[in-house]
């Protein structure tokens, strides 16, 4: 019997012969090299490993390492292990870079000394790190990086003495992304790159007093960007005080296409009183704290102004209220136009009076409180006079009161009237019941009140035409047999099952 060593080297001969048969090896270098390429640009998880495909044979390996484009993307950590940073570094020649550096602990590894002189050529730099690990990156960056077009840079530790000043002592003509998370900067002299078209600065709640900054100079750096299309400030402004004012600096940015602030409401309107921009804009508030009765005012006249701009025709009512402006053209997205979430009631005195005679779709995500806002919703929808498709999802039933026939006040005079009058089509996504069942009506004096709603609606002329049911667990065959008198309804079948107690 040969050794164990001879039948393995006769294995691999065999192999060989086989793979220098196969119909791959005989594609030109050039050929194989993209295909390479491609599984590299499209394969997770390849980080700093050398890709498998390199140890497949001979063939394959010297047209690997023969590819620098195959090697352009390097991870940089702790890891003890500083070859694979080596050999991408290598093998990648001078082509440019995608580099990726995540180091959070101490010890540093010689990686982080490999790579730094070869930030010269990343066109892409992503820094997951502490305060050392920036420090050296300002050390080592050429006075000139004119290959960079995106950087992003979040800070892991909580220290603050520290201030980056990179962007005041690199040139970065070229750099078009740029996001900072956690990152203190002399905001009084910071001049980012004219050539940027998304800027993110991300300060974080509970760190916002140590590295936000004025609206001034807030201003004064985004006059600079005449080329924005995305700009996200994330608790980075500092909140106004009552009373303080400062002059209005206009800034005019023609090319926005998205603008989202996360700042207190007085904060966002001061904001956005400096700042001009196209009525397509998706403009996207996300308020903090309680909302000042007398910054309704404001806050609704900035909304009217967006929304008489846009035909908005879709509105979705969750944490958050969504207006959209729908696509004619199936190849094309919908268009977000405004969004605004704040804490507390977000109906109440702002969108109850502001027509919107052409949304023909809403989406209620959330519980409607018939004792507290009811009147605010009711309102609301006696301002959607042209909605034809509704949807619940996620909420109780108390929200489907909004079908039923709305009584007037005793003190006024009127017949019942019915909101959403061209109402034909409610979709009913996870509801949650309650124990409740539209077959049997814990009303004594009547039916259960959505199945009384679909009766009075079809009575009066204003019938619902079909009702969607999608994991509504609680709902079962008889609820179902019980609606289709009224209703067309279409039901995914799901319902509860003993399992589910």
């Amino acid at each position: 019997m040969p050794p164990l060593r001879d039948t393995a080297d006769t294995g691999r001969g065999i192999n060989a012969g086989l793979n220098q048969d196969a119909p791959i090896s005989r594609l030109p270098p050039e050929i194989l090299s993209k295909i390479f390429i491609c599984y590299a640009q499209t394969t997770k998880g390849a980080t700093v490993g050398w890709p498998a495909l390199t140890h497949i044979c001979h063939y394959w390996r010297e047209v690997a390492l023969a590819s620098p484009l195959l090697w352009t993307k390097i991870h940089v950590s702790n890891h003890p292990n500083t070859e694979p940073v080596a050999s991408y570094i290598e093998r990648s020649a001078e082509m440019p870079l995608s580099v990726r550096v995540r180091v959070e602990t101490e010890p540093y590894t010689d990686s982080i000394h490999m790579i730094l002189p070869e930030l010269r050529r990343a066109r892409k730099l992503h820094i997951m790190a502490l305060i050392p690990i920036l420090e050296l990156l300002e050390t080592h960056l050429q006075p000139s990086a004119p290959l960079l077009k995106s950087l992003v840079i979040f800070k892991t530790d909580v220290k603050f003495d520290f201030k980056l000043s990179i962007f005041n002592n690199c040139r970065m003509p070229a750099l078009d992304r740029l996001s900072l998370i956690y990152v203190p900067l002399e905001w009084s002299t910071v001049v980012f790159p004219p050539s940027l078209t998304d800027l993110h600065i991300e300060a974080g709640r509970w760190y916002s007093s140590e590295l936000n900054t004025s609206i001034t100079d807030m201003v004064r750096v985004i006059q600079g960007l005449p080329l924005l299309k995305r700009l996200a400030l994330s608790h980075v402004l500092k909140p106004v005080e009552n009373g303080e004012t400062e002059p209005i600096l206009p800034v005019s940015l023609c090319q926005l296409e998205f603008i989202r602030i996360n700042a207190p409401v007085s904060t966002c309107l001061r904001l956005l009183d400096h700042l001009t921009f196209p009525p397509s804009t998706a403009l996207v508030c996300q308020f903090m704290g309680n909302i000042d009765p007398s910054l309704l005012g404001p806050l609704r006249s900035r909304l009217q102004a967006l929304l008489a701009a846009n035909r908005i025709d879709y509105i979705s009512i969750s944490t958050s209220v969504e207006f959209v402006a729908r696509s004619s053209e199936p190849s094309s997205p919908d268009r977000l136009c405004f969004s605004l979430s704040m804490e507390g009631n977000i109906l109440e005195g702002l969108f109850t009076h502001i027509p919107l005679p052409d949304v023909s779709e809403l989406v209620v995500e959330r519980a409607i409180n018939t004792s507290d806002t009811k009147t605010e919703w009711i309102q609301l929808s006696q301002r959607l006079p042209n909605v034809d498709t509704l949807m619940f999802r996620s909420i109780s039933p108390d929200a489907l009161c909004l079908l039923a026939p709305i009584i007037p006040p005793e003190q006024s005079t009127g017949e019942p009237f019915y909101l959403f009058p061209k109402l034909r089509r409610v979709l009913l996504e996870s509801l949650d019941s309650q124990g409740r069942s539209w077959s049997h009506s814990s009303d004594l004096h009547g039916e259960e009140p959505f199945i009384a709603a679909l009766r009075s609606r079809k009575a009066r002329g204003c019938g619902i035409k079909t009702v969607e049911v999608k994991q509504c667990s609680s709902i079962c065959a008889e609820d179902i047999k019980v609606a289709e008198v009224y209703v067309d309804v279409k039901w995914d079948g799901i319902m509860k099952t003993v399992e589910d107690n």
